[in-house]
Order: C-alpha cells, then structure tokens, then sequence
C-alpha cells in the first residue's frame, strides 16, 4: 500500500521549477562573467547581491577600477592596498586581482570564517588577512553584529548597538603599528578602502604614518558631513596629511518619489554612475569618497 506523505500543487512544483532555473541561470551569468566563488549568506544584503550579480557592488567596483582610476592600473599592479572593513572578502577578491598584495582588516569571528573560506576558493595567495580591527588604540572595544541581514551594518560605534544582534569584545590595533610589526619590508601602499560604518577616523589617525609616507588614495563612505565621525572631520584630517582633492561618486537621482514614477524614470533615462569632485561631501549619504593628495581628473 502506498501512503501520500507529501504533495505539491502543480503551480507550486513549476514555482520550485523556475527558481532552480533561475539560480542555475546566474551561476551561469557568474561565470561568464569570471565572477569569484564567494560563500555568504543567502538573505543577507551581501549575500543576495553576490547570488543576483557575481560580486557585491559590482558596478561601483567596475566604476572605480575600470574608469576611474584605470590609468593607475600599471602602478597597482607593483603595490599594496588595505582593505579595512574586510567583511567576507568580496573586496579582497576583487582587490587581489589588481593589486600586488592585499593587506585586509577584519574583527568580526563570523565574516573571519567566509573570508578565509573564500581565499581558499579561490585560490588566492597574495591576501593577508589580520582577525582585528583597526583604530588609534589597542584596547579591545565592543563590536556589535547584524546577523539579521544587513552583516555590513556591524561594527565598534556605539550607533550600532540598537540593530545588533550580538554584541562582544573585539581586538583592535593601529594600523601603522600592525604594518610596522609584521610586514617588515612592506610594498608601496597605494590605496585605502574603508568600511566600518563611523569609525574612519579613529582607524584613519591610527594610519597617519603611512599615510603621510605613501599617501595613498583613500576610499570612504560617509552618512552626513556633522559630527565626530561625518564627512567634514573627515576630510579635516585628512587635509593634516596633504589630501586636497576629494571626489564623490553617485548615480543619476531619480526626481520622483513614487515607485511606479521612478521604474518609468529609470526605463526612460537608465541608469549611470558619475564622479564629481568637491571641495568636501554635502550633508547626507555617500556610498564612495575618493581622497587624494593630487587631481586625479578634470572633473
């Protein structure tokens, strides 16, 4: 005798039917494209923009890398970048690919884990994860964990205490200090990505001597220009260290607020990434800030 112990109406089966073809469609789409093997989170904002796209901000990464500072490709090539914010490693990934080596900082027990899985992956030799965080001192802070799926809205600023899920001790350092010591004869460092939601400032005083000795580019993001940790004390400090040229990179705004305005905005205009340099960051959101000692366009 048989026994039913579980059906699936005919609309659900094709339902399942059709998102195995289309998870099967963007791997495909991933390697067509060279994307990297990144384990992450299905769920995560992360994790579904690697899964949708083969990398997490593919398009600012292409913009950056491809045009903006396409000309600095050959000189990438013979130096080393700081990746401080690591996360899982999908900067890294595409970081170790243009870069002689690639110096990454990263405090967080539960991105340590996916990094490391995904240089393996991968197969990448010349990244050098440090498990720690960077800032002007190296007294442990609480850092506090999003695992509810937005993992890079995490971090040590008190701000961040509201949406964590766990928060626990960390170790930190000086970025200067942590070269010093354990890269003993280190490469030109040419640039410098930050992501650490609100601490740039404490992690960018703890690297003034190599900023001051390499002057590498330094790349930011920054939520509003007022306060501690806003743009303008930002680029403050920075102009300490002879960083005079900042551009910021944003996509054509939308003018409509409705959803249904914006879709047919976007149908209309499409969609572009531009660069435009000022004299330091408007009062609000940016998702890049380049910093840079010289021009790097007329712009």
């Amino acid at each position: 005798m048989t026994r039913v112990l579980l059906r699936l109406r005919s609309i659900a089966y094709f339902s399942r039917l059709a998102r195995s073809a289309l998870v099967r469609l963007l791997a495909r789409r991933r390697r067509r494209l060279g994307a990297a093997r990144i384990a992450c989170f299905p769920g995560d904002d992360i994790g579904d923009h690697v899964i949708a796209h083969g990398w997490y901000e593919d398009l600012l990464l292409r913009a950056i890398f491809d045009h903006f500072l396409a000309a600095d490709a050959d000189a990438f090539r013979s130096g080393a970048v700081l990746d401080v914010g690591a996360n899982i490693g999908n900067h890294s990934l595409w970081l170790a690919r243009r870069f002689a080596k690639v110096y990454a900082f990263e405090p967080n027990p539960v991105c340590i884990k996916l990094f490391e899985a995904n240089m393996l992956m991968n197969k990448v030799d010349n990244v050098r994860l440090f498990p720690l965080g960077l800032g002007n001192s190296a007294a442990p802070m609480t850092f506090h964990a999003n695992l509810e799926g937005n993992l890079g809205r995490s971090g040590v600023t008190q701000n961040l205490a509201a949406t964590a899920s766990r928060s626990f001790p960390v170790e930190m350092d000086r970025g200067d200090r942590i070269l010093a010591r354990e890269v003993p004869a280190p490469l030109p460092v040419l640039l410098v990505k930050l992501d650490i939601e609100g601490h740039e400032i404490q992690a960018l005083a703890g690297l003034q001597d190599t900023l001051r000795q390499h002057q590498p580019l330094v790349l930011f993001e920054t939520h509003h220009a007022g306060g501690a940790g806003g743009s303008d004390a930002i680029v403050d400090l920075l102009g300490q260290w002879g960083y005079g040229h900042f551009y910021v990179l944003e996509p054509n705004a939308s003018p409509y607020r409705n959803r249904l305005a914006k879709l047919a905005y976007r149908l209309t205009r499409g969609w572009n990434l531009a660069v435009r340099a000022v004299a330091r960051p408007d009062d609000r959101s940016h998702g890049l800030v380049i910093a840079s000692v010289r021009p790097r366009c007329a712009c």
